[in-house]
C-alpha cells in the first residue's frame, strides 16, 4: 500500500502548501481520502480522474472537502461512470458543492464496512464539532488508520489497535495557546500511536499558521514518527 500526500495543512494552508488530501494506492486501486483546497491540482499530476476509484471525505469542513466543488466541473468533462463518494450526510448544506450526477454519494455511519477494489474500508465516528469519521483501510498486506480531525477519546486507542500505520491529526504542541479539544496535540498523537502499538505514525493536519515540523516531531515522543511532506509518497508495510 502506498500513501501519497497532496496536502497536509488545516484549517487553511501555509504559503505554497495545500489542505488535507491523501491518495492510497494498492493493487491497481486508487482511493482519495479528503479533498481540501489544492488537492485536485496535485492529484492530476499523479493520475487521471478516470483512474480514481472512490473518494472518502472524513467530514465536511471546507479544509477537507472544498476541492470537490471544482472536481465536479472536471468530471463533467469526462465520460466516466459516477465517482463513488463516501461522506457524512451532515451538514446537508455542504452537499450543495457536489450535488451533481457525476458523484455517487454513500452516507457514512458508525461501523460501515465497504470494499473499493483491492481495499477494504471500515468507518468509525470521531470527536469533532460536526459528524466526522475515521477510516481503517486495508489491503492484502497492510493497514492504515486515518483519524481525520478528532479530539482525544479513550475508545480511539481500541479503534486504532492493530493498524500497521496511523495517519493522525496532529495540530498543536503544548506551547500553542488555546488548543481546542477538537484536535489532537502532537503529544496526544504520540500517546495514541504508542498505546495502539502501531508501527509508524504519520503526523498531518499541521497548523496553517506558524507551526514548526521539528517541534511537532520532538513533542510526539514516538519512534518512528514522520511529519508528512506534501507531494511525498510513503510505502506502508506490515513488516
Amino acid at each position: 500500500m502506498k500513501l501519497t500526500v497532496f496536502g497536509r495543512c488545516g484549517p487553511y494552508p501555509r504559503a505554497n502548501e495545500a489542505c488535507s488530501g491523501y491518495l492510497v494506492s494498492a493493487g491497481g486501486t486508487n482511493l482519495l481520502m479528503d479533498c481540501g483546497p489544492g488537492t485536485l491540482s496535485r492529484l492530476r499530476t499523479t493520475l487521471t480522474l478516470p483512474a480514481l476509484d472512490a473518494v472518502v471525505l472524513s467530514h465536511l469542513h471546507y479544509d477537507h472537502c472544498a476541492d470537490m466543488a471544482v472536481m465536479r466541473y472536471a468530471l463533467e468533462q469526462t465520460s466516466c461512470a459516477p465517482l463513488p463518494v463516501f461522506c457524512p450526510a451532515e451538514p446537508a448544506e455542504a452537499h450543495l458543492m457536489f450535488d451533481s450526477p457525476v458523484f455517487d454519494i454513500h452516507p457514512l455511519r458508525e461501523g460501515l464496512q465497504v470494499s473499493v477494489g483491492a481495499l477494504s474500508l471500515s468507518f468509525y465516528e470521531m470527536k469533532h464539532p460536526i459528524p466526522t469519521f475515521g477510516l481503517c483501510v486495508q489491503d492484502a498486506e497492510s493497514s492504515l488508520f486515518y483519524t481525520g480531525d478528532t479530539g482525544w477519546f479513550d475508545e480511539l486507542v481500541t479503534l486504532v489497535q492493530g493498524a500497521d500505520a496511523l495517519l493522525c491529526d496532529c495540530c498543536f504542541t503544548d506551547a500553542d495557546a488555546d488548543k481546542p479539544e477538537v484536535h489532537l496535540s502532537a503529544r496526544q498523537a504520540g500517546k495514541l500511536a504508542m498505546q495502539a502499538a502501531v508501527k509508524t505514525l504519520y503526523c498531518t493536519h499541521v497548523w496553517g499558521g506558524a507551526s514548526d515540523d521539528e517541534a511537532l516531531k520532538r513533542e510526539v515522543g514516538f519512534v518512528p514518527a514522520v511529519v508528512v511532506q506534501e507531494m511525498s509518497s510513503y510505502m506502508l508495510s506490515s513488516k
